[in-house]
């Protein structure tokens, strides 16, 4: 009696940290940039992948898979992106589901409120403005001031 592959069955998993995390708790891309995640995915017959952010399909996103993994593309993510994505791998022995939070880091918004100006000298003053609402997912280190003449 041969050996055939269409009676193994296996409960479907996702793996996250084969390829994709690899130990960290998130994925971070900066704006502009792919971002491209690779899971590894097991089950027999082969399982269904689904994709969501934030519970919805992700138009933007092309997939790609084989047997063992499974791959999101953004092209070119944007601030947008940002969010818990939710990545589900069914067949008829079950299902398994995995959380990826994903953080798009982009420029910061203008600051909030009015610019301050105080401590007036023939060749410098003193400048002051409340930090912006949006920071971009990132903390702001350094503000740069350009001058005219």
């Amino acid at each position: 009696m041969g050996f055939s592959g269409d009676h193994i069955r296996e409960r479907p998993k996702v793996h996250l940290t084969t390829t994709t995390l690899f130990g960290v708790s998130e994925v971070r891309v900066h704006a502009g940039e792919p971002l491209k995640m690779k899971l590894g995915i097991t089950g027999s017959p082969t399982p269904i992948v689904i994709w969501a952010k934030e519970g919805k399909p992700i138009p933007r996103a092309r997939t790609s898979n084989t047997h063992d993994y499974d791959i999101l593309d953004l092209p070119k993510a944007d601030y947008d992106d940002t969010g818990n994505y939710l990545v589900t791998v069914e067949n008829k022995h079950g299902r398994d589901s995995a959380d990826i939070p994903v953080i798009v880091i982009d420029k910061p918004g203008p600051p909030k409120g009015t610019l301050e100006v105080s401590d007036v000298f023939a060749d410098s003053c003193q400048l002051a403005w409340k930090p912006p609402q949006d920071k971009g997912n990132s903390p702001i280190i350094v503000t740069g001031l350009k001058t005219g003449d």
